[in-house]
Order: C-alpha cells, then sequence, then structure tokens
C-alpha cells in the first residue's frame, strides 16, 4: 500500500504508473475492485456508478481548481472545457465599421462656342416671327408707321448667308457624396489558444492512505 492517500493525483517524470498507482487517462475500472477509490471519486470522471467508475482524463489537458471564482465559474468536479482553438465572430471584436465617405469634386474649364445665323437676301413677308422662319431683308413700304417685314417664312430660301457676332461661352462644375462599405477580409480561421506546455505523466493513487475529512 502506498504512503499517498487513495484518490491522490500528481505528476511524474517517468512514463510509467508506480505500484498501486493508475494512469489518469480516462480509464474505468470495476467498483469492486476499488471500492475505497470509488468511495472518494464516485462518477466525477464516467462510469456507470452500478459496476464501473471512471478515472481522470489528464491527456492534453491541464487541471483547473473547481469551484466558483470571482471571475468565471462555477466548475464542477470532473467537469471538461476549454479547447484547443477558437474562432473569433464579431461579438469577440470591439465596435467598428469600415465605411467609405468620398467627396468628389470637379471643375471644367470655359468652353466658348461660336455660332452663325443663317438669313436670307430675300424679302421678308412678316413682321411676326415664326417657326422655321428666316431673317429677311426688310421691303420698302410707304409710311413711317408700317411694320418691319424682317421675316421670311416662304420655306427654305435658294440662298442664304451666315450672320457672325453670336457666342456663347458654357462653365460648370460638378461635386457629389459617395458612400459605400470596404469588401470582406477575413478566412475565420481559427486562433491557437494553449499556453506554452510540457507534458507529463499525470497518475492516480489507487490503494493509499484513506484521507479523513478535515
Amino acid at each position: 500500500m502506498s504512503d499517498e492517500y487513495t484518490g491522490q493525483i500528481m505528476p511524474c517524470g517517468f512514463h510509467f504508473a508506480p505500484v498501486d498507482f493508475a494512469f489518469c487517462m480516462g480509464g474505468t475500472v470495476q467498483i469492486t475492485q476499488y471500492t475505497a477509490v470509488f468511495a472518494l471519486l464516485g462518477t466525477y470522471f464516467g462510469g456507470d456508478g452500478r459496476v464501473s467508475f471512471g478515472l481522470p482524463d489528464f491527456r492534453g489537458r491541464s487541471p483547473l481548481g473547481y469551484g466558483t471564482s470571482p471571475y468565471y465559474g462555477p466548475f464542477n468536479m470532473g467537469q471538461f472545457g476549454g479547447g484547443d482553438s477558437f474562432i473569433l465572430t464579431e461579438s469577440n471584436l470591439p465596435p467598428h465599421h469600415h465605411g467609405v465617405n468620398l467627396n468628389v469634386t470637379g471643375a471644367g474649364d470655359a468652353t466658348t462656342t461660336h455660332v452663325t445665323l443663317n438669313a436670307t437676301q430675300l424679302e421678308g413677308d412678316s413682321a411676326t416671327p415664326q417657326a422655321g422662319a428666316y431673317l429677311a431683308t426688310a421691303p420698302d413700304i410707304a409710311g413711317p408707321d408700317a411694320p418691319e417685314k424682317i421675316y421670311y417664312t416662304g420655306g427654305n430660301p435658294s440662298s442664304t448667308v451666315a450672320l457672325g457676332g453670336i457666342e456663347v461661352t458654357q462653365t460648370g462644375s460638378a461635386s457629389g457624396h459617395v458612400s459605400g462599405e470596404t469588401g470582406v477580409t477575413g478566412a475565420a480561421v481559427a486562433v491557437r489558444s494553449r499556453s506554452p506546455y510540457q507534458a507529463v505523466n499525470y497518475v492516480i493513487c489507487m490503494e493509499g492512505i484513506f484521507p479523513q475529512r478535515n
């Protein structure tokens, strides 16, 4: 019988389980063989509680003190938790945005256009401008109050002359506001969460001194 307490767990620097100890690798044992250990562990670490019970499993895991801490918890005896990696989601990130706001302003150079106006040397036949009429030669009409017939409305004249002196200048500018979002980035690759480690052999005492309550 070992001098350690029954149910006591300890790490070892060798790779085997000493006499009266068993590996902490999640195995199950018969209750009838280790009634004292079952009386202490119960089914915290597995088993059906009628024929068998489970042993702790520290393969690739770190021990954690049970109970409720001021920061996290509660943690129950035998509870599994944690993971080697995790994927960040939007809820893990601080509030932020990737909005895009662009003010666009443009100005063009002034453009000057020279325009010619066609007129006819034929005598006009109307003093009132009409659609499609041409400027024409005012006919000699007796009387100072006679209206000047300076418009030719007889269709397209056989010949015209180009009148100059008409100039059109165009200037302008444009401005606008563009809003949107940047493209999606990221690949949702899992983040490793394991601290630096060195593996040792965890064993549990199966036959030792039965611990007395304080």
